[in-house]
């Protein structure tokens, strides 16, 4: 089990049918708006692969936001099923969660945090929060 994509977008979608991954916008920092003081709408990407030792099988994602000082924001978790490998194709899963009511009340590094299975596979990214000018 590898996290082989982790990244924050304007925008993410699965279709479904064809399994097609949709991104629009990927960044890693923005500065808020001067006038106005809504919450910020972020869209985490994930793809997790698996090779024939996890497949078939149910497996834990857990998803945490904490912000500059190390306050966890936002904590969910779930299970999920990692298909049976086709031949030659490793499985892979793709999750697009979106996080709508962000408040992001200070400057600083946020940091997004995946954790597969209880720490078998880690990964994070950041969005840098800027200053808003004067």
């Amino acid at each position: 089990m590898k996290i082989v994509m982790l990244l924050t977008a304007e925008y993410a979608a699965v279709e479904s049918g064809s399994g097609k991954l949709n991104i629009l916008g990927v960044y890693n920092r923005f500065k808020p708006e001067s006038d106005a003081e809504s919450p910020v709408r972020v869209y985490l990407v994930t793809r997790i692969r698996g090779d024939q030792t996890d497949v078939p099988s149910t497996h834990r994602l857990k998803v945490n936001i904490t912000d500059p000082s190390g306050v966890t924001l936002v904590e969910i978790s779930g299970n999920f099923d990692m298909s049976a490998t086709i031949s030659g194709v490793y499985p892979e899963c793709d999750f697009v969660l979106e996080f709508n009511q962000l408040e992001f009340n200070q400057e600083g590094m946020y940091s997004f945090n995946v954790d597969v299975d209880d720490g078998v596979e880690q990964a994070s990214t950041l969005i840098q929060v800027l200053a808003q000018e004067a």
